[in-house]
C-alpha cells in the first residue's frame, strides 16, 4: 500500500505559449477592445518575464498589470520603455522615488 504522501508525488504546471498567445488574442477579440494581461506571483509560477517578453514580441501587447512594485521593477528591465506597467497593489509613499524611476503606473 503507498502511504498517503509518498502518493501525492511532485506536482507541475506547463504552460505552451501558443495556448497562452492564443487566450490572449480570443480575449483581445472577445472585448473587442485592447487587454491587460495581470502578471504577478512569477506568472503564477510560469515565469513573469518570459511571459510578458512573449506576449509583447507576439501579441502586441502594450501595457501589463502587476501586484508589487518588485513585479514592476523585473517586468520594466526586460521590457521596452513603450510598454506600460501598472501596480496594482499599494505603494508606500517611501517607494515614490523608485516607482518614478522605473517609470511604473500606479492606481488610484
Amino acid at each position: 500500500m503507498i502511504s498517503k504522501t509518498r502518493s501525492l508525488g511532485p506536482t507541475y504546471a506547463l504552460v505552451h505559449l501558443e495556448n497562452f498567445l492564443y487566450n490572449l488574442e480570443k480575449a483581445r477579440y472577445l472585448s473587442k477592445s485592447d487587454i491587460i494581461p495581470i502578471i504577478k506571483a512569477n506568472g503564477y509560477g510560469h515565469g513573469s518575464v518570459p511571459l510578458a517578453q512573449y506576449a509583447v514580441e507576439k501579441s502586441s501587447v502594450s501595457i501589463f498589470g502587476v501586484a508589487t512594485l518588485e513585479e514592476g521593477v523585473a517586468l520594466r528591465k526586460v521590457l521596452p520603455l513603450h510598454i506600460d506597467i501598472i501596480l496594482l497593489g499599494y505603494i508606500d509613499p517611501q517607494f515614490y522615488d523608485e516607482l518614478l524611476h522605473h517609470r511604473l503606473i500606479m492606481t488610484v
